[in-house]
């Protein structure tokens, strides 16, 4: 009977043991962002990776940086160059960028010796990395600065709005703000001047109209420039 007893102590403590160290593996990863493309970032010991929904270790915690994953591609650091990853692991675009951003529109900014350019995500760089700053894509357009002017270029790298302005906007809803010599106006995606470029400032547009400042004064317009 104590041989019993004994043996059911034992298989209890083990059972108890065991159950505590799945739970302290468990503990281990740190989840760090939300769920994107159904994998979560993790970390440990201050190397990021990912996991699935099912709490999986999916991509081995490694690299010094990463972010959620953003149109089926990740970006991730390893001592301080950056690339993507796939919901695989697989390296798809190398770790060679001093910079690197999330995916839009199929393009990505990546940055080298402080110059920006475009690369889709195969890695094929589709907007050569000459420019002195970008924003990222939106719309199909993305704002690129050359010198001290910035312009608008599409997914294939054409440049649809020449370098003009002092400051750009992201496009949203086939429009952005533009600033010139201290003034605002509203462009469409041709470059079109919709609203012109004389107000002090222009705030975001909600429900189709959007506040802004001429000569101290508030006024609303819409987004074809029309005062009301």
């Amino acid at each position: 009977m104590k041989k019993v007893l004994l043996t059911l102590a034992v298989i209890c403590s083990l059972n108890i043991s065991f159950i505590h160290a799945k739970e302290t593996n468990r503990q281990t990863f740190k989840s760090v962002y939300g769920v994107d493309d159904e994998l979560t970032l993790i970390s440990l010991n201050n190397k990021y990776g990912f996991k699935n929904k099912k709490g999986k270790v999916v991509i081995a915690p490694k690299y010094d940086y990463a972010e959620d994953f953003n149109q089926g591609r990740a970006v991730v650091g390893l001592n301080n160059k950056f690339g993507y990853i796939n919901q695989r692991g697989d390296i798809v675009v190398p770790l060679v960028y001093d910079g690197a951003w999330a995916f839009n529109n199929g393009l990505a900014l990546v940055e080298i010796n402080t110059k920006k350019g475009f690369v889709n995500q195969d890695g094929k760089l589709i907007i050569p990395i000459i420019y002195d700053d970008a924003m990222f894509f939106s719309d199909e357009r993305a704002s690129i600065k050359l010198g001290n002017k910035w312009g608008f270029m599409d997914t294939n790298g054409k440049l649809v709005i020449p370098f003009t302005y002092d400051w750009p906007s992201v496009f949203k809803n086939n429009i952005t703000r533009v600033m010139l010599n201290n003034k605002w106006g509203i462009i469409n995606k041709s470059g079109n001047i919709l609203t012109p470029i004389m107000y002090d400032s222009i705030d975001d547009f909600t429900n189709g109209r959007a506040k802004a400042s001429l000569n101290d004064k508030v006024v609303y317009i819409n987004q074809n420039g029309e005062i009301y």
